[in-house]
């Protein structure tokens, strides 16, 4: 009975740390997610001001092409 009670303890001291890797495991992906999410954010922002500034250049390109054509 002693062996069967060790060996119970064991058992569940195994279960305990593997929970607590498991809850571990949750804390860092959930700081990841979370640094993730706030650099999409971030990249989302400058391409949409790189999208909005690559059609002003041209824009002005083609603004430029007429006028060079005008002159000739």
């Amino acid at each position: 009975i002693l062996a069967n009670r060790q060996s119970a303890a064991r058992s569940k001291e195994r279960k305990m740390r593997y929970i607590t890797e498991l809850e571990n495991k949750v804390q860092t992906l959930q700081n990841e997610a979370t640094t993730l999410s706030a650099q999409l954010t971030l990249l989302q922002r400058d391409s949409t001001s790189l999208t909005s500034q690559n059609s002003e250049l041209k824009f002005r390109l083609q603004a430029m092409e007429q006028q060079a054509q005008l002159r000739d």
